[in-house]
């Protein structure tokens, strides 16, 4: 067997002059400075932990009864989400609940007052038509 020692395969040590090595200090920086480089500096801390409200918000709540209003109960519980919308955004407004769900509850209330508009028409309809036809019955006796 050789009696030889372990031969090193790594490369050799590089000097701080020699070409092709990176400069001790991020672009701009001079030598001796005290700012961190580039994606130094970052102290480690906690992970980001989003703020809590005191009241959990009802904007998929508002949502969900002003869309299923409109669309199953022929727009009779949209003056219900419009109500709770208005509810939530006064809420959001005052710091009470999560400002991230301002647009859902916008369209809570938009989508309840075109079904509430939708009500107000069809009741106007039904009444109208009753009552011409109550003159025409009147009117044929």
């Amino acid at each position: 067997m050789d009696d030889q020692p372990p031969q090193d395969s790594s490369p050799p040590p590089q000097l701080p002059n020699q070409p092709n090595q990176p400069p001790p200090y991020a672009p701009g920086q001079q030598p001796g400075s005290l700012q961190p480089g580039f994606g130094q500096g970052q102290q480690p801390g906690y992970p980001y932990v989003p703020p809590t409200y005191p009241e959990e918000s009802q904007a998929l709540a508002a949502l969900l009864v002003s869309l299923l209003g409109l669309v199953i109960c022929s727009g009779l519980i949209c003056p219900f989400g419009w109500v709770m919308a208005n509810k939530e955004l006064a809420a959001i407004a005052e710091g009470r609940r999560d400002p991230t769900k301002k647009d859902m509850a916008t369209a809570a209330k938009v989508i309840g007052i075109i079904g509430t508009i939708l009500v107000v028409v069809g009741i106007l309809f039904i009444v109208g038509f009753i009552v011409l036809i109550a003159i025409g019955s009147a009117a044929g006796a």
